[in-house]
C-alpha cells in the first residue's frame, strides 16, 4: 500500500531546520574542540608547572643539604678530629662532634643520618655512636676511591633503617674530608629518606603518579597513582632525549599523560603521569554544557522553523485546496505533492491560455466583424471606440473619416438573386485587398451592402474628398473588371470625430437609397441630396433601454411588452423598407452585444446565421416573434439560472450572518455593506428565496435563541433582552409573551418543571427495574 507523500510545509521545515542547525552544529563542535584543546593545554601546562615547582623545591632542599653541610665540614672542629683518633681522653671532643652532627638532622632538611670515616684516625661515627674502622667498613673506603670530591648516590636503605623512616631508597650526598685535600682522609656520607623529599608535597594522589628518577633512570621515589608501574614507566622514558616536554603514554589499556623535566643539576629526570581521561574532565564538563546549548538551540530552531514553514505554507496550501476543490478531489486522495499539484494545474492553465489564444486567433475576423457592427450602429463611447481600434491593430491617429457603402446590381447581368449573399463578400474581399490598411478601417458586409470606414491623416477635406472619388471608382473598373458587376456606391459626408461614424453610415445609407433620382449615376453622395435634406429616422434608443433594463431585471412580462412596443416603433408606416431594416438590425445587434456582455456566447457565435434570417423574415409580422424566440427568451433562461443560484447564495450568507452575528446590531443595511450589494435588492432577494423578510427572520431566530437560553441556562432576561438587542426588558418581554403566550419568567418556570417531572419517571422506571428481580428471588 502506497503511504502519504510527506507534506510540503513538513519538507520545508525539515530543510530550513537543516540549514539552521547546521550552523549550530558545527559551532558547537568547533566550540567544544577549541575549549578541549583550551583547556587540555592549561592543565597540561599546569601539570608542568607544578613539576617545575617538585623539582625547585627538591633541588632547593638537596642544595641546601649541600650547602650546610659543606660550611659545617670546613669548620675547625671536623679539620681537627679529622686526624685524631677519637679515643676515650678525646671524649670531650667526640662528644661535641657527635652533638653538632645532631643539629645537623634536627635542621628540616630530611636528613636522617650522618656518617663521618677518617681513615687516618681509624674511627667512624654516625647515629648509632663512634666505632673504629673494621673490614665491614670496607664500602667506605670504596667510596674515597671515587674520583670526584662531592658526589650523590642512590642506595637501598642497609640494615633496619627502612622500617625506621618507612624508605626503601635513600639519597646519599657523599663528600671527601678534608674539603680542599688533595689527598682526603676520610670522608662524609650524608644519607636523606628517599620518601621524605614527598612529605611536603601536596597533589592528588589517586589521580596522579610523582615520580623522580636518578641519572640512569632508575625510580628514586615514587607516589601517588599506579606506583606499581614505575619501573615500567621508567623504562619507557629512557628513550627521551629532550630536557623537559609532554608524551602520551599507554599502560594497562589507559592512555595517560606524562610531563617530565630533566634536573641540570644532579641529571636526575622529575615525572609526572596522569590519566588522559583525568585530564579530559573539565573538558567533558566543557561539552555537556555545549551539548546542552546546541540542543536547546536545535529544539528553538526546530519551533522557529516549524511555526515559520507553517506560515510561509498558507498561500500554496491555500492554492493547492482550491485546485483540489476546481478537480473536485481530496487532500487524503492526491498522492503527488502540493508544489507539483499546483505545477500540474498551472500547467493545464497555460496550455488552456494557449488553446484560448488559438481560438482567440481564429476568430479574430469574426471579432473584427463585430466590433465594425457595434462601430456602425453606434452605442459605443469614443474611448471604447479608440480601445478598439488599438486592439485589432486598425488606424486611429487620423484627421477624416468617411463611410462608403457599396451595393451590386444583377440587372441585366449573368448573376441570380441566390447568388448575391456569395457576391457581397466576395467585392468585400476584393476592397479589403484593393485599398490599404492605413486608409480604411476593416471592411465588412451589413445587410444587403458592403461598408467600409475611409480614413486619412490630411487636414483638408477637399484633398479626401478627391480621393474617395478616386477610390469609389476604382472599386467599380476592379468589380467590373473581375465580376463583370455594376454596383452603386454612397458616400458620407466627412467627419472628424469617431462618434461621428454611425450617422456617416447613415448617410453614406441613405444616398444608396436616393439612387434612382440619379438615374445612371453610380457614385452618390450625400451632399448632393441637398443642403436642406437630413436622414428620414431616428432610432428609438429610450424604446430599446426599457426593453435591456427589463431583460436585465429578469422582468419576463415587462420584456415581451417592451419588445412588441419597440417593433411598433420600428416598424411607423412612415418608415420605408431600409430603414425598418436598418433598425432591426441595429436591433439585432445590439442584443447581441447585451448577450456578450452576460457572456452567452452561443448567440455570439450564431451572429452570421441570425442576419441572414433576420433578411429572409417579414419584420412586420414574425419580427416580434422571431426575436423572442431567437433572442430575448434565451437570455432570460440564462438569467433566471444564473439569478436564481446567485440569490440562493446571498440568502445563504444572509442566514449565516444572522446566525454568528445576532448578538450585534444586525440589520439589512449592515449584510448590505458586508456583501456589497444594495440593500433594497438583498431585501428583495432575501424575502423571494426566504418567504419572509430579513428583519422577520432575524427576530424569529432571536426569539428561539432566548427560548434556549431560557430552558438550559441562568442567563436573567435582563441580560439576554440585552444581549439580543432589544431597546428594554420591558420590550422583549412583551415580544415574548406576543408569540409564546406566557411570560419569559414564566416559560422558564415551566420549563424547568418539565425537565423535573421527566427526571421523576426516569428514577421511578429505575426503581421498578432494580425491584423487580427482587420481587422474584
Amino acid at each position: 500500500m502506497t503511504g502519504r507523500t510527506i507534506p510540503y510545509y513538513a519538507k520545508w521545515a525539515v530543510f530550513c531546520f537543516a540549514i539552521t542547525s547546521l550552523p549550530v552544529v558545527l559551532l558547537g563542535m568547533f566550540s567544544y574542540m577549541h575549549a578541549s584543546g583550551v583547556v587540555q593545554r592549561n592543565v597540561n601546562e599546569q601539570k608542568a608547572l607544578s613539576l617545575a615547582q617538585l623539582q625547585t623545591n627538591i633541588e632547593q632542599m638537596l642544595k641546601t643539604v649541600d650547602q650546610t653541610t659543606t660550611h659545617f665540614l670546613s669548620s675547625s672542629l671536623v679539620l681537627s678530629v679529622m686526624n685524631e683518633p677519637l679515643n676515650p681522653r678525646q671524649f670531650t671532643t667526640a662528644n661535641q662532634l657527635k652533638a653538632e652532627l645532631g643539629y645537623l638532622q634536627r635542621l628540616d632538611m630530611g636528613i636522617a643520618d650522618i656518617t663521618m670515616l677518617s681513615t687516618a684516625g681509624g674511627w667512624l661515627m654516625n647515629n648509632n655512636g663512634l666505632y673504629r674502622i673494621g673490614d665491614e667498613q670496607k664500602i667506605y673506603r670504596e667510596r674515597l676511591e671515587e674520583p670526584a670530591p662531592t658526589f650523590w648516590q642512590i642506595r637501598q636503605a642497609e640494615g633496619n633503617r627502612s622500617a625506621v623512616h618507612g624508605c626503601e631508597m635513600e639519597i646519599h650526598l657523599v663528600k671527601k674530608l678534608p674539603l680542599t685535600a688533595f689527598k682526603p682522609t676520610g670522608l662524609a656520607d650524608i644519607t636523606i629518606p628517599a620518601c621524605s623529599l614527598g612529605d611536603t608535597l601536596t597533589f592528588d594522589t589517586e589521580q596522579e603518579l610523582l615520580l623522580m628518577l636518578d641519572r640512569n633512570r632508575k625510580v628514586i621515589w615514587s607516589q601517588g597513582l599506579l606506583t606499581g608501574q614505575s619501573s615500567e614507566i621508567s623504562e619507557k622514558l629512557t628513550a627521551l632525549t629532550d630536557r623537559q616536554g609532554q608524551s602520551n603514554l599507554r599502560l594497562h589499556g589507559q592512555e595517560y599523560t606524562v610531563t617530565y623535566r630533566k634536573s641540570d643539576y644532579n641529571d636526575w629526570m622529575y615525572v609526572s603521569a596522569v590519566p588522559v581521561a583525568m585530564l579530559a574532565e573539565q573538558s567533558h564538563h566543557i561539552g555537556w554544557v555545549t551539548l546542552w546549548i546546541c540542543l536547546i538551540l536545535l529544539l528553538l530552531f526546530i519551533g522557529v522553523s516549524w511555526a515559520w514553514s507553517k506560515r510561509m505554507y498558507r498561500p500554496i496550501q491555500s492554492l493547492y485546496r482550491e485546485v483540489l476543490s476546481e478537480q473536485g478531489e481530496s487532500d487524503s486522495g492526491k498522492r503527488g505533492d502540493e508544489l507539483s499539484a499546483i505545477g500540474e494545474r498551472i500547467h493545464t492553465l497555460f496550455k488552456a491560455q494557449r488553446e484560448l489564444k488559438g481560438q482567440l486567433q481564429g476568430q479574430l475576423e469574426q471579432l473584427k466583424l463585430f466590433f465594425m457592427l457595434k462601430l456602425l450602429l453606434g452605442g459605443m463611447k469614443e474611448s471604447e471606440i479608440a480601445d478598439g481600434l488599438a486592439s485589432f491593430a486598425m488606424p486611429a491617429d487620423f484627421r477624416c473619416l468617411a463611410v462608403m457603402s457599396v451595393q451590386i446590381e444583377l440587372e441585366g447581368s449573368r448573376f441570380e438573386d441566390k447568388d448575391y449573399d456569395l457576391l457581397v463578400f466576395a467585392v468585400n474581399n476584393m476592397i479589403g485587398e484593393l485599398l490599404p490598411a492605413g486608409g480604411r478601417l476593416e471592411p465588412i458586409v451589413l445587410g444587403r451592402a458592403q461598408v467600409t470606414v475611409m480614413t486619412s491623416e490630411q487636414m483638408e477635406e477637399q484633398a479626401f474628398h478627391d480621393e474617395l472619388l478616386a477610390v469609389a471608382y476604382r472599386i467599380q473598373s476592379a468589380v467590373s473588371e473581375y465580376l463583370g458587376l455594376t454596383v452603386t456606391i454612397g458616400l458620407s459626408c466627412i467627419y472628424r470625430r469617431l462618434g461621428d461614424i454611425p450617422r456617416a453610415y447613415e448617410e453614406a445609407t441613405e444616398a444608396l437609397r436616393s439612387k434612382q433620382r440619379f438615374g445612371d449615376q453610380k457614385v452618390i453622395e450625400f451632399s448632393e441630396l441637398g443642403e436642406n435634406r437630413t436622414l428620414q429616422y431616428s432610432y428609438p434608443l429610450e424604446q430599446q433601454n426599457e426593453l435591456f433594463e427589463a431583460i436585465k431585471l429578469v422582468d419576463r412580462a415587462q420584456a415581451q411588452l417592451q419588445l412588441r412596443q419597440l417593433i411598433e416603433q420600428l416598424c411607423r408606416p412612415d418608415l420605408s423598407p431600409y430603414d425598418r431594416q436598418y433598425h432591426v438590425v441595429r436591433l439585432v445587434m445590439n442584443v447581441l452585444n447585451l448577450a456578450h456582455s452576460f457572456q452567452l456566447q452561443q448567440l455570439v457565435d450564431r451572429q452570421q446565421t441570425l442576419f441572414e434570417e433576420l433578411f429572409r423574415l417579414d419584420v412586420a409580422k414574425e419580427g416580434e416573434l422571431w426575436l423572442q424566440r431567437t433572442l430575448v427568451d434565451p437570455i432570460l433562461r440564462s438569467l433566471e439560472e444564473r439569478t436564481e443560484q446567485r440569490h440562493v447564495q446571498l440568502s445563504r450568507q444572509m442566514v449565516e450572518i444572522v446566525h454568528n452575528e445576532f448578538e450585534t446590531d444586525l440589520s439589512i443595511e449592515v449584510c448590505a455593506d458586508r456583501l456589497h450589494y444594495n440593500a433594497s435588492y438583498l431585501s428583495t432577494v432575501f424575502r423571494k428565496s426566504m418567504n419572509v423578510p430579513f428583519s422577520t427572520y432575524l427576530a424569529q431566530h432571536r426569539h428561539e435563541v432566548s427560548k434556549r437560553w431560557l430552558a438550559e441556562t441562568n442567563v436573567s432576561v435582563k441580560e439576554i433582552s440585552e444581549r439580543l438587542r432589544y431597546t428594554n426588558p420591558q420590550n422583549f418581554i412583551r415580544s415574548f409573551r406576543k408569540l409564546e403566550g406566557m411570560t419569559p419568567g414564566k416559560y422558564r418556570e415551566q420549563h424547568a418543571a418539565a425537565s423535573k417531572e421527566k427526571q421523576g419517571v426516569k428514577e421511578e422506571k429505575g426503581t421498578c427495574a432494580v425491584g423487580v428481580p427482587h420481587a422474584h428471588s
